[in-house]
């Protein structure tokens, strides 16, 4: 009888492992398996060593786990915002240096902010990743924009006070800043909501889930 229980035993340990195998591959998180397996009679403190050593005999299925669910979601920010603050320096100076705000650099931004939560991101893909590549897209966008105008600003400076006033301005001083803030809604055309859709729509679709299977 004991030997019966023992096998029984090792037959609903193997069960689990293959159930909880299955949950990590279909894609549910870590702490929705523990729940199910609980529901199946496991003791709480049973079911969650259960789950963890699944997840630990099986690190890619953990790490797709950790990517749908939001795991590198901290450094997918970063890597957003360094791609949007790059895309927006480059679209800012190039700006400056030609006198034009070129639209289809403003796309590039878009591009940048998409692959720096990607690559941040260690691949992760979803909702979470797509909503942080938009935000951050955003951001560059208005960094470029907000130079440009910087820019702009110091020659109107200069012709109304002189270049002593403009020696004095800085990029980050609150009255350029609320300046820009006050201006903004001005300074938008139809041609810059076209590129700020694209660049919007591209840093969206570029950490979507299933994006890169086809490659």
């Amino acid at each position: 009888m004991h030997d019966s229980q023992v096998h029984a035993a090792h037959v609903d340990l193997g069960r689990l492992s293959s159930f909880i195998l299955e949950q990590l591959q279909a894609g549910a998180d870590r702490e929705t398996i523990r729940i199910r397996v609980m529901a199946s009679g496991v003791p709480e403190a049973a079911a969650t060593q259960l789950v963890d050593r699944v997840c630990r005999q099986s690190p890619g299925l953990l790490q797709a786990e950790q990517q749908s669910s939001g795991g590198y979601l901290l450094p997918a920010i970063i890597g957003g915002g360094v791609g949007a603050v790059v895309g927006g320096f480059i679209w800012g100076a190039i700006a400056m240096v030609t006198g034009y705000e070129i639209g289809w650099v403003a796309w590039g931004v878009g591009v940048l902010a998409g692959w720096g939560v990607l690559i941040g991101g260690q691949g992760g893909t979803g909702a979470p990743y797509q909503l942080v590549a938009v935000a951050a897209a955003f951001m560059g966008i208005v960094i470029g924009k907000y130079f440009a105008f910087y820019d702009a600003l110091k020659v109107y400076v200069g012709e109304e006070f002189g270049p002593e006033a403009v020696a004095e301005m800085s990029a980050l001083s609150p009255g350029a800043i609320q300046a820009f803030t006050e201006n903004i809604g001005s300074m938008m055309s139809g041609f810059d909501a076209l590129w700020i859709i694209l660049a919007v729509g591209t840093a969206w679709g570029i950490p979507r889930e299933g994006a890169g299977e086809a490659d």
